[in-house]
């Protein structure tokens, strides 16, 4: 919720979208020419998301004002425009808290009419002067501030931004303190505010601290309550008291309570009245009067106690999304007793927390009647229905394309978990900063408003990497990711190093007549170097190697079209047609393989990617397979056919140990050309081989990693990953025993670094001989990996 990574889930994204977010280094989006500088490390998405979902969650709406909540409540917010402190009292309620609690630098200011609003403690960290404004008489107060940083602890932006607001703030917060009444200052140590390890022991330290309170503020209420009384007509007093209570039974604890003050010998009238009020505060009784007799033997009080209505029935109205006799079983316990005020509303609750936990957020107790002639209860029941629903903020995006997205429609009745998921949606096309979900009440009918905010659509993704084969690379891509208004992208990409370049125009369209169907074209040019091996005469036992003996390069350029479904967020299924000419030429000792021809080639595939991060997933798996042919008749110079399967899953435990087993199966018949065949070797998939070390027509391929996120850092987070694989690669199809796999291990010292994750390793490969029955394993050299940044 306080994660100041990525506002959208990668799981949230389209497929497109993961890929381009996982490659890329840094965006920077522009408004015409003018690069815009993000006023903030956070746009606050997941919290606003949080706060919206707890508050409409909640049994009680702030309508028509927070006022209408069980307890009155005001946020406190600093406009940036204007300088001036900001008292909220109405309008939506996540967006108030979330403006309160908003630190500069850290989250986007929330905008509400011209305010720009950050957190109300810049002015007002303890804001007992509004309280006292809006009329209260006790002022309780908590200290819940934590002191200054040390110099360790501030080493990013934001941190020294905190520690500034919390030296402006610490004046402010010893004035407002002197004006509190009581103050409860919980002892949580030097707690920086975003630390949320150990909370329960916060909480149960903030519980002790209340009731060390309790008699000072027990004393509080009690001269609170003497001075009313001198103040006003209420110091008469009756000596010499007798107490009757009649009409009714009162808790034992009060009844005592009554008795020891009569017995001091004399009974104000404050304290009548206290007692009437107690009693009536219990909810058992309609009416509570006391009615007084003096005479010279002294005063004589009858307490007269008129018991509420029995309860004999209850009639629900309105409800068609629950059954109403379950709704009816909240008041079995008072069914044939006097109505208890306290009871019912408890029993209205739970009516309302049913409808909450099957999502119904909007559901409303709509009237409430009694018939005290037959003690049936009658409930009119408004399940929500959704009287309009419309879009703020829009500029360029269209307000259709944002509500294809959202899933419910007027005239249904709200639910929380369907408008969750269309906010997700929504922020998921990563077109807007904020979206957010407000609910009012026009006519009393709930209307639902969608108010967005626009990011800047044109935007340039730039991505680094380096390693041990292609050296340096990098990526720069240009877009508009909002063409139109409607979530098409247009845009052109440029990427590679010395030894490979990829040059491309695409237009990609994520939805399609308001449906998951998905539109890609475009034009391409791409080189990419590749060495050949062989393998050296045996000079040494048991043992081998492969040097590198040539290098040739594949050129290609052409265009391509793609048409399918997305699969959700999950993934995609498309068919993809690709004209291209390929060209192998010869830069070192290569002649043998140069060729020159035309390639048209079909592919139907289906990626699905649920992982939860990248490149260091916990949780999810992936699954890619794709069926591939050219054919002369579609006027390729080649023909062949080809089926590739790779499915691989995470699971983590104890949030440090990941398990990765990965298994890629791959076939071509005899005709498939150098271009497109296979490729095994590597750091990614074959420890113990260079980069491409074979190719073939058939792969089979088994990775299982073992990944430890290690309890220290070294700068950064740091990981230990050990890998296993598994696998043959062949140039005949049907050459592939399991006697004749090859087998790799390797380890890497990983770390998570701003720029991608910087890794060094070693692998080294082996095989098993049947040859040699007395010493089997034929070991490859330990060969040494690294690598910096994301894979393009």
């Amino acid at each position: 919720m306080l994660s100041l990574a990525d506002d959208t889930k990668r799981t949230d994204l389209f497929l497109d979208q993961k890929l381009a977010r996982d490659r890329t280094l840094l965006a920077i989006r522009f408004q015409g020419l003018d690069p815009v500088i993000p006023i903030a490390v956070s746009s606050g998405q997941r919290l606003t998301d949080f706060l919206s979902r707890e508050m409409l969650q909640a049994p009680y709406h702030p309508y028509p004002d927070f006022d209408a909540l069980k307890v009155p409540f005001r946020a406190i917010a600093t406009d940036l425009v204007s300088g001036n402190r900001v008292v909220m009292a109405d309008g939506p309620l996540a967006e108030a808290i979330r403006a309160s609690a908003t630190t500069p630098l850290l989250y986007n200011p929330i905008e509400r009419d011209t305010m720009r609003l950050i957190d109300g403690g810049l002015l007002a960290n303890v804001p007992v002067d509004v309280a006292r404004k809006q009329g209260m008489d006790i002022i309780l107060a908590v200290n819940t501030t934590s002191g200054l940083r040390t110099a360790d602890e501030m080493r990013a932006p934001w941190q020294a931004v905190d520690q500034m607001m919390g030296i402006t703030m610490a004046v402010l917060n010893e004035q407002q303190l002197k004006d509190a009444d009581v103050v409860i200052t919980p002892d949580i140590g030097k707690r920086l505010t975003y630390d949320l390890r150990e909370l329960d022991s916060v909480i149960m330290q903030g519980e002790r601290s209340a009731e060390a309170k309790v008699p000072e503020i027990l004393r509080l209420i009690d001269q609170r309550e003497r001075w009313q009384r001198l103040s006003s007509d209420e110091m008469r007093e009756f000596d010499h008291p007798t107490v009757e209570i009649t009409g009714g039974s009162i808790p034992d604890s009060l009844r005592e309570q009554i008795r020891r003050a009569a017995s001091l010998g004399t009974l104000s009238e404050g304290q009548i009245r206290s007692h009437l009020s107690a009693i009536y505060a219990g909810g058992d009784f309609r009416d509570v009067r006391a009615e007084i007799v003096q005479d010279w033997f002294g005063s004589r009080m009858r307490y007269v106690l008129t018991p509420n209505p029995r309860l004999t029935s209850v009639t629900l109205q309105g409800c068609a999304q629950i059954p109403a006799e379950s709704l009816k079983t909240v008041f079995d316990p008072m069914i044939g007793r006097a109505i208890n005020y306290q009871e019912g509303v408890k029993a209205l609750e739970q009516i309302l927390h049913v409808y909450r936990q099957h999502g119904y957020s909007l559901a409303r107790i709509d009237s409430v009647h009694f018939n005290e002639l037959t003690g049936e209860l009658r409930l009119m029941l408004d399940e929500g229905i959704i009287n309009a629903i419309s879009v703020e903020g829009g500029v360029r995006t269209q307000d259709t394309f944002v509500l294809k997205e959202f899933p419910l429609k007027e005239g249904e009745i709200f639910n929380i978990y369907k408008a969750d998921r269309g906010v997700a949606n929504i922020s998921s096309t990563t077109l807007f900063e904020f979206v957010y979900l407000e609910v009012s009440y026009p006519g009393g009918r709930p209307a639902l408003t969608i108010r967005l905010k626009e990011r800047p659509s044109q935007l340039v993704r730039i991505g680094f990497r380096a390693d041990n084969e292609r050296h340096l690379q990098g990526l720069l891509d240009v877009r508009d990711e909002n063409f139109q208004g409607s979530a098409m992208e247009l845009g052109a990409t440029v990427a590679g190093g010395d030894r490979n370049s990829d040059f491309m125009l695409e237009y990609k369209a994520h939805r399609l007549f308001g449906a998951y169907l998905t539109l890609s074209a475009n034009t391409f040019y791409r080189t990419y170097n590749t060495y050949t091996y062989e393998s050296d005469p045996v000079t040494e036992k048991n043992h081998w190697r492969r040097s590198q003996v040539g290098e040739y390069q594949d050129i290609r350029y052409g265009a391509s079209i793609a048409f399918g479904s997305q699969l959700e967020r999950l993934g995609n299924a498309t068919a993809e047609l690709t004209l291209q000419n390929v060209r192998l030429k010869d830069i070192e000792n290569a002649a043998a393989l140069e060729e020159q021809y035309r390639l048209v080639t079909v592919r139907a595939g289906t990626v699905v990617d649920s992982k939860d991060n990248y490149p260091f997933a916990n949780s999810g798996v992936g699954l890619a397979m794709y069926y591939e042919f050219a054919s002369e008749g579609l006027g390729s110079d080649v023909g062949y056919n080809a089926l590739s399967v790779m499915w691989e899953s995470y699971a983590t435990w104890g949030m440090r140990h990941t398990f990765h087993p990965k298994l890629t199966m791959a076939f071509a018949d005899r005709t498939m050309p150098l271009s497109q065949q296979f490729r095994l070797g590597g750091r990614e998939t074959f420890f113990g081989l260079r980069e491409d070390d074979q190719r073939g027509r058939e792969l089979l391929l088994l990775n299982l990693e073992y990944r430890l996120l290690l309890p220290f850092r070294l700068l950064f987070d740091t990981y230990v990953s050990v890998r296993y694989d598994m696998g043959s690669i062949s140039t005949v199809p049907e050459e592939i025993k399991f006697s004749a796999l090859h087998h790799g291990v390797g380890a890497e010292l990983i770390l998570r670094t701003p720029i991608g994750p910087a890794s060094v390793g070693a692998g080294k490969s082996f095989y098993l001989s049947k040859n040699l029955p007395e010493n089997p394993i034929q070991q490859g050299p330990l060969l040494f990996y690294f690598a910096l940044g994301y894979d393009f």
